[in-house]
């Protein structure tokens, strides 16, 4: 809210926003993206940039309007940009504001009609509405009648999501599912395959003993020559068959020993011992992983079978909203989500993967090592969860509803964002007939 003041009113506003907003980026993301320092000020200067995008809008149109009109220039202008990162660059939804309300379960219902965008929309309109008020002296009938706008839009949205929360999935079917990570420091050494695989079979052996009909190991957590995986895999077949439970194996399958290229495979084998899935990593992230990996296509995995419908993707895979919009369109039940973080991460990115569960009406189970793992409802609600930094066991168990509960965003995708880039054209033409 003020630095929109700042740069709406200052002389060399733009100037002064651009420097605060890109100087605060770089705070923020300094631990959290893994590049040379050369290489992350680049980074840093060019993704602060696209973020100010917004105020920038804000301070060439929003002026030239009048009315509420004025105050709807930065929201729309602030989810198409975010919309626009997300869809066209390898930064995926990473910096949406909608992230930022991870713990306020009613406004984040809002995803299960806008997407994420509709939570940033929000934020942003609430700075541009305390602008106008602080504009127009506060309490005239014009700012009042904007206020009054805000608060009957924000009144209309909390209540919705109070309702929706009022669901109760206990009388759903269940799933019992439970993640485990290994407890042996992961190296990307083949021939430490053998040792990290005893560690994870062992400790699912028991969790399998203790009811849990699914089970899923975290994202890379371990690593085969391509010449083995045939063998491991044939040892997951039998595991899964005797024990009668879904495996889900997330793992490196090196392509050859003179190269540092894998696969970033993820591998669903059910109780009948068939293999459902065989996925590669759709978004490897940026910088070191992207030039090391065999980027999949066409994701997400889908799995149909009498225990529900599954949809899954690896780690990062999560932070594109797009990829799992096929899975909520054909009512997937339960998203299964692998992953590979680290502290700076934790546990930021486990939030965000629940905002796609929320988005396509699906169960979340999220297996990470090196950052948070949980399982959430459709809603978002957290029904289990374990930090790996808290403690050495790295296991979760959890009993996850499986009955997909259909939403609009699954259904009619990007279609708000869309609008707010018409919305924001239509803003910048009535300006220039002025």
């Amino acid at each position: 809210m003020l630095l929109l003041r700042v740069v709406r009113v200052q002389r060399r506003g733009l100037a002064i926003g651009w420097l605060v907003f890109t100087l605060g980026w770089a705070v923020q993301w300094w631990e959290i993206i893994n590049l040379p320092r050369a290489w992350f000020f680049l980074v840093a200067l060019g993704c602060g940039t696209a973020g100010f995008v917004p105020y920038c809008a804000d301070r060439l149109i929003a002026r030239r309007l009048h009315g509420i009109a004025s105050t709807l220039v930065f929201p729309a202008a602030q989810a198409t940009t975010e919309w626009l990162l997300a869809t066209f660059t390898p930064n995926g939804s990473w910096g949406s504001l909608a992230y930022t309300q991870a713990n306020d379960l009613p406004l984040l219902q809002l995803a299960s009609i806008t997407g994420i965008y509709g939570v940033s929309f929000l934020i942003g309109w609430f700075a541009a509405i305390a602008n106008f008020a602080w504009e127009h002296r506060y309490w005239t009938p014009l700012s009042m009648r904007a206020v009054a706008t805000f608060v009957a839009t924000m009144t209309v949205v909390m209540g919705y999501g109070g309702l929706r929360l009022l669901a109760d999935s206990r009388d759903a079917r269940a799933l019992r599912a439970a993640t485990v990570a290994p407890s042996l420091p992961r190296a990307h050494d083949p021939t430490l395959a053998a040792e990290a695989l005893d560690d994870l079979y062992s400790r699912s052996t028991a969790l399998a003993a203790a009811g849990a009909k699914l089970i899923v190991w975290p994202e890379d957590s371990f690593f085969v020559d391509k010449r083995d995986e045939a063998t491991v895999l044939a040892h997951a077949v039998q595991f899964a068959q005797q024990r009668r439970i879904f495996l889900t194996l997330s793992y490196g399958a090196r392509l050859d020993a003179s190269t540092p290229r894998y696969e970033n495979k993820m591998t669903l084998v059910t109780p009948s011992g068939d293999v459902a899935w065989q996925y590669l990593k759709n978004h490897p992230v940026p910088g070191h992983e992207a030039s090391i990996v065999t980027r999949g296509e066409g994701g997400p995995a889908q799995f149909v079978s009498p225990d529900g419908r599954f949809a899954g993707g690896i780690c990062y895979d999560a932070d594109f909203p797009a990829l799992f919009q096929r899975a909520g369109r054909e009512d997937a039940d339960l998203l299964i989500v692998p992953a590979d973080d680290w502290r700076a991460i934790d546990p930021i990115h486990a939030r965000m993967t629940v905002l796609r569960g929320i988005e396509e009406g699906a169960s979340v189970v999220r297996a990470a090592m090196n950052g948070l793992s949980i399982a959430t409802d459709a809603y978002g609600r957290v029904i289990a969860s374990d930090d790996y930094f808290s403690g050495a066991d790295h296991t979760m168990i959890a009993t996850v509803p499986i009955a997909h509960v259909p939403t609009i965003y699954s259904r009619v995708g990007d279609t708000f964002a869309w609008l707010c880039a018409l919305g924001l054209v239509a803003l910048a033409l009535r300006t220039s007939r002025k």
